[in-house]
């Protein structure tokens, strides 16, 4: 398993956060943590999942379910 140095991580402190980033190429490659609650994003998931890796993000992270896999949404 491949352990991300910081150059690789992005933190999306809130949902908003998030939200700016998937507007930008600069989560291209990135790994985001998101320190907000998942509740939060399980709202809209599916689009921005969606958008996020469309724009090239690797994963987000919650501290409640762990590491979703943005690599596979390009796939489907």
């Amino acid at each position: 398993m491949k352990v991300c140095s910081e150059e690789d991580v992005l933190i999306a402190s809130q949902y908003s956060t998030l939200l700016d980033l998937s507007k930008t190429c600069g989560v291209n490659g990135k790994h985001i943590h998101c320190q907000f609650p998942y509740s939060e994003f399980s709202c809209d998931h599916k689009m921005l999942k969606k958008e996020l890796a469309k724009k090239g993000a690797n994963s987000l992270f919650f501290k409640e379910v762990g590491l979703i896999n943005l690599k596979e949404e390009t796939a489907q």
